[in-house]
C-alpha cells in the first residue's frame, strides 16, 4: 500500500477533534480497494473503539462496506470479524455476533496452527546471524559466506515472521471460541444452534466439525 496514502490516512485519523470528516473526504477520492478498504475499517474503528466517537451502528455500516471485499488478506479478516461481532453483542444482536465469531474461527481454522504455543526464544540449528560475517581470514569480504549469512539471516526473519502471525492467530482463535461460548450460554442456545448457523458459512465438514468440537470443549489460554 503506498507510504503516501497510508501518511494521508493516519493523519486523517490522528485528528485530535473529529476524524470523521477528513476521513470521509479521503474515501470519497478514492478508487484503489484496497485503501478503500483500509479507510473503511479505519472509520468503523473509531465509532466502535474510540472515546467519545463511540456509535455502534455506523460502525457496523462501515465494517459492512469493508467485510464483504473479496480482496481482503486472510489474516486481516481474522482480526476484523471480532469486531464487528462485538458490535452485534453489544447492540443485542445475538445471532448476528455469533455469525461472526464462527467467520473468524473459521478463518483461523484455514491456518495449520500448532498445538503448543509457538515460542520465538526456541534454540535449535538456525541462528541469528550477521550480515557483517562476511570476512575470509585475510579480512577480504568472502562473496560466498556473505550470500550464505543473507540466506540464513532471510530464513531466520521468516520462521520469525512466521512464529508471530502463529502467535496472533491462536490468541484470536481463542478468543473467537471464548465469544462464541459466551453468546452460548447467554443465549441458552445450544451445539445445534450453532451448527445451524455455521453450516451456512462452510461447505468443509472438517471444519465445521472442528468448530463444533472446539466450542463444546473446554478453552484453555494458548499463550504463557
Amino acid at each position: 500500500m503506498p507510504y503516501a496514502f497510508l501518511s494521508e490516512l493516519a493523519a486523517a485519523a490522528d485528528q485530535s477533534t473529529n476524524p470523521i470528516p477528513q476521513l470521509e473526504t479521503l474515501y470519497k477520492k478514492l478508487n484503489e480497494p484496497a485503501e478503500q478498504a483500509e479507510t473503511e475499517l479505519t472509520i468503523a474503528r473509531i465509532y466502535s473503539q474510540r472515546t467519545g466517537f463511540v456509535n455502534y451502528a455506523r460502525a457496523l455500516e462501515w465494517y459492512n462496506k469493508a467485510l464483504v471485499r473479496l480482496g481482503l488478506p486472510l489474516t486481516a479478516l481474522a482480526k476484523q470479524f471480532i469486531l464487528r461481532g462485538n458490535c452485534h453483542e453489544t447492540l443485542k444482536q445475538p445471532e448476528d455476533a455469533l455469525t461472526d465469531y464462527a467467520r473468524g474461527l473459521l478463518v483461523c481454522l484455514q491456518f495449520n496452527l500448532p498445538k503448543q504455543w509457538p515460542s520465538l526464544d526456541d534454540k535449535g540449528k538456525l541462528p541469528l546471524p550477521s550480515l557483517n560475517d562476511g570476512f575470509d581470514f585475510n579480512g577480504q569480504p568472502s562473496s560466498a559466506k556473505v550470500q550464505a549469512n543473507r540466506q540464513i539471516y532471510s530464513d531466520y526473519m521468516r520462521e520469525d515472521a512466521m512464529n508471530r502471525q502463529e502467535q496472533n492467530l491462536s490468541m484470536l482463535k481463542y478468543y473467537y471460541v471464548d465469544a462464541i461460548k459466551r453468546v452460548l450460554e447467554q443465549e441458552k442456545w445450544t451445539e445445534q444452534n450453532l451448527r445451524e448457523i455455521a453450516e451456512k458459512l462452510t461447505n468443509r465438514k472438517d471444519r465445521l466439525d472442528e468448530l463444533l468440537r472446539l466450542a463444546r470443549e473446554p478453552n484453555p489460554r494458548p499463550w504463557p
